[in-house]
């Protein structure tokens, strides 16, 4: 399996922007949405926190459906690009955000969802880290 090359989802502020304010693609996503993240990223962190975050789960969520060794696979291939980045540098907000989104991601592939579920979880990874780089900018100004 080739490498992902996490600066490919680097996402501008506008792609944010539109992704926060997308309409999950299935009920799961929804519930996911409310019920998962909001548990796994408590309080306020920098809206370039959340952007590392989107990257990760950009990265995941375009794979789709996936059983838990492919989910290991690219979660590791997305963490050896993190650390080649050129964009999410260490030491920033960005690379904190994309190791607690690489974190996160480990978790949630380890507790039994079915490929589907994994998919929709990393979907859902994705709006809600968009979602609150919107809050984390809004609170900024």
């Amino acid at each position: 399996m080739s490498v992902v090359n996490i600066d490919n989802f680097w996402l501008e502020d506008q792609a944010l922007a539109r992704i926060s304010r997308q309409t999950p693609s299935t009920p799961p996503v929804a519930t996911l949405l409310r019920d998962l993240w909001p548990k796994m990223f408590e309080g306020l962190m920098s809206s370039e926190t959340y952007r590392g975050c989107a990257a990760v789960f950009g990265a995941l969520s375009q794979h789709g459906r996936m059983d838990v060794g492919r989910a290991e696979q690219i979660i590791n291939s997305v963490d050896q690009s993190l650390n080649a980045s050129s964009t999410l540098l260490p030491g920033t907000d960005g690379f904190g955000g994309a190791k607690n989104a690489i974190a996160a991601a480990w978790d949630t592939a380890h507790c039994g969802y079915t490929g589907a579920e994994l998919a929709a979880a990393y979907e859902s990874g994705l709006i809600y880290s968009a979602i609150m780089f919107q809050r984390a900018r809004q609170m900024a100004a």
